[in-house]
């Protein structure tokens, strides 16, 4: 019996979720815009798009709305024949089938999927696609704003207060985020100060979570070194590698503190990101072990499975107790690996740790419905096959699919609170 007819499937796509990771921008973004079938690529389409061989140039020539839609299909098309199979593509698909009635992208199709894709783009898109028609009841949202697009949105923002290490934008963000708390940042003690103000300020503003990547460890060092390496920074200065990798992890080991202090999750970027011709080994997730040896009472929430280092996500999952694993963007760029790594899971980690989707999207989410809509495929189909081979009843597979969905979620994050 195939997932598409089985008790499981039926289980799966009618569960209310939560959609464990997003990075959705207030509709406004979305509205400014005459989208096409050709820019719903844009995001991480885009990315399987330059690796097929399409040049930079003509990668910022499709995604240009202001060049017409007939040239940038000529350039796109031949493109896309070589990527119309992967999960990225795949979700952008699922999309325009369920939400704008086409079935195949052609020559004959591409302006009247358009037309129809230009026609639905009004106030309410957010809530239409997701809650409505993809039974999305809560969205876990790190677009680190405040103002979310809909009211089931919920903020997790940045845990660094200053993300970009280089003096000349650090200086400038700190000096704005102090003039707005009140804080003049001179050395690392008022710095510090300052952060226990913006941690504040998340919490009054119901922040769930705070989001971080995962580097290399670094040197770890006491507060009287961090406290000069930091002087030197603020002064213009220049860091030795070493130097500055150790400050950033000072930095970063503080604001762990007060997230763990305020309740708030900590959510990990680990593996593969979105671009071409860069080193994402930086990312690996055994790099989580020294941070997780150092922060034993705060919550980890590993995004993306590690992909592609599933298996070692896995054992840290099995090893620290503060550590979820969340699949979010996992089915769309390896769905099969997605659905090997479900029936992994059944089998190594506990039930209570991991969440099944999140679409990491931002200002498609006509695009996070597909790629939500196909993990769920991908979970019931993973589920189903556990249960034929028997290491599942269709109960157990139905329960299981709920906590990964959804009550899961409440735990990992417990700032989102279950509904009364």
């Amino acid at each position: 019996m195939s997932a598409r007819s089985s008790p499981i499937y039926d289980c799966v796509l009618r569960l209310k979720a939560v959609d464990a990771h997003e990075h959705l921008l207030p509709e406004q973004e979305r509205l400014s815009v005459t989208p096409d079938v050709v820019w719903l690529f844009h995001q991480y389409s885009l990315r399987e798009l330059r690796c097929a061989g399409m040049s930079e140039s003509d990668a910022q020539a499709v995604m240009d709305l202001s060049v017409s839609l007939h040239k940038r299909w000529r350039i796109f098309k031949p493109f896309y024949e070589s990527i119309k199979h992967t999960g990225c593509a795949q979700g952008v698909l699922c999309a325009m089938k369920d939400l704008y009635g086409c079935g195949d992208l052609n020559d004959k199709t591409y302006v009247p999927v358009s037309e129809e894709i230009a026609r639905q783009n009004k106030p309410g898109i957010t809530d239409r696609f997701l809650g409505q028609k993809g039974n999305i009841a809560h969205i876990l949202n790190c677009n680190y704003q405040y103002r979310q697009p809909v009211d089931y949105a919920h903020p997790i923002v940045s845990l660094n207060i200053a993300a970009v290490w280089s003096p000349k934008s650090v200086v400038k963000d700190v000096r704005e985020l102090g003039r707005k708390h009140r804080v003049a940042v001179t050395d690392l003690d008022s710095y510090l100060e300052l952060m226990g103000r913006v941690y504040a300020d998340y919490r009054k503003h119901k922040v769930i979570g705070v989001k971080t990547t995962i580097f290399p460890p670094a040197r770890t060092i006491d507060k009287r070194r961090a406290s000069g390496h930091f002087a030197r920074f603020w002064r213009g200065k220049s860091l030795a590698p070493d130097a500055r990798s150790s400050l950033f992890s000072f930095l970063q080991d503080a604001a762990i503190g007060y997230a763990a202090q305020s309740d708030f999750t900590v959510a990990v970027h680990c593996g593969i990101g979105a671009g071409v011709n860069y080193d994402f080994t930086d990312q690996h997730v055994r790099h989580m072990i020294p941070l997780l040896l150092r922060h034993p009472g705060a919550r980890f929430d590993l995004f993306h499975l590690g992909y592609p280092w599933m298996g070692e996500a896995i054992a840290i999952a099995q090893s620290f107790p503060n550590v979820s694993l969340n699949l979010c963007w996992c089915h769309a760029n390896n769905p099969s690996v997605y659905e090997r790594a479900i029936a992994d899971l059944v089998g190594s980690v506990a039930s209570n740790k991991i969440l099944a989707m999140g679409g990491d999207i931002w200002r498609l989410p006509d695009v996070a419905y597909g790629y939500l809509k196909l993990a769920r495929l991908g979970l019931a189909r993973a589920l189903s096959g556990c249960v034929s081979d028997g290491r599942l009843s269709s109960g157990e597979a139905c329960a299981l699919a709920e906590a990964w969905l959804n009550s899961n979620a409440f735990a990992i994050y417990p700032k989102l609170k279950l509904p009364a």
